[in-house]
């Protein structure tokens, strides 16, 4: 059997048509994608504007690092503060300490002074803290020391370590 021969096209431009509407068709889908994702990035850059300048707008004393900054020179501030005060401290207690040695050294030499013999009033109630002098002297003791003796019995001596015992034996009259 012989081929039949295929009956020629009506028109010869009807191939190239349907090639151009299958362009078409594709071009238009491609068009309608590039128009969605451009309005989805206008979208986003007018989003991203907006937060921009509200961001600005949200702390009372300008943006976020500015207050940061504010609170570490606020910080800083109340550092300095405390080491002020800590040197105050400091100074205060190097000051209690030459009172205290100062003090020691003048019981050492009232004892040394005074040895076994004279006693006299001791203005001392035998309570931390309380203190006084004898009538005529210049000088009591603060701090807990009890008080400032005359004659050589300082009082004290019984708040400290073995002192009850030193009170005793300069309170005592020789035999």
């Amino acid at each position: 059997m012989a081929e039949q021969p295929t009956p020629p096209p009506a028109d010869p431009l009807d191939p190239i048509r349907a090639w151009l509407a299958e362009i078409d068709a594709k071009l238009a889908v491609r068009t309608r994608v590039l128009l969605v994702l451009a309005a989805i990035a206008i979208g986003t850059a007018a989003a991203s504007l907006f937060v921009a300048l509200d961001s600005g707008d949200d702390s009372e004393g300008g943006t976020a690092a500015e207050g940061l900054q504010q609170e570490v020179a606020e910080l800083r501030s109340e550092v300095e503060g405390l080491r002020e005060s800590i040197d105050a401290v400091s100074n205060a207690a190097v000051d209690a300490e030459s009172a205290v040695g100062a003090l020691e050294g003048r019981v050492d030499a009232l004892e040394s002074e005074g040895g076994a013999g004279t006693t006299g009033p001791t203005g001392a109630t035998g309570e931390t803290g309380s203190g006084g002098a004898a009538p005529g002297e210049a000088e009591g003791a603060s701090g807990g020391d009890g008080g400032a003796a005359t004659g050589g019995a300082a009082a004290g001596e019984a708040s400290q370590p073995g002192g009850a015992e030193r009170a005793e034996a300069i309170t005592e009259p020789p035999p």
